[in-house]
């Protein structure tokens, strides 16, 4: 799992300049609002198949869940992805979108992280 998110942040991190400041700070629960992180967080959401051209795939994101979440954090992540499914709808831009649905997400489930 270290690997892969490893492999992630060197494939997202230079594409989109995001600092390793920013996505710590993400990780804490504060949103930093510039677009690099935000388009940092859709690299990373659409590598994992969360989310493609702004539009969150649901069972995909379950599927995710299942395969990578420790299991006592399961339920929590399942439940705060079901309360946030609409968080992207009606953004056009991708970035935007994925950080709506990450914001929400870690407002219900703050121990998720991302790589």
């Amino acid at each position: 799992m270290k690997k892969t998110h490893q492999l992630v942040r060197q494939s997202c991190q230079p594409k989109t300049k995001a600092t390793t400041e920013q996505i710590d700070s993400v990780n804490r629960g504060v949103f930093p609002d510039e677009k690099s992180i935000k388009c940092y967080v859709n690299c990373v959401l659409e590598m994992g198949q969360t989310m493609k051209r702004g539009k969150l795939n649901l069972k995909q994101t379950i599927q995710q869940i299942n395969q990578f979440t420790p299991e006592d954090q399961r339920e929590k992540a399942i439940s705060a992805t079901n309360m946030c499914k609409d968080a992207p709808n009606g953004i056009r831009d991708p970035c935007e979108a994925s950080y709506a649905f990450l914001k929400c997400s870690k407002q219900h489930h703050p121990d998720g992280m991302i790589p």
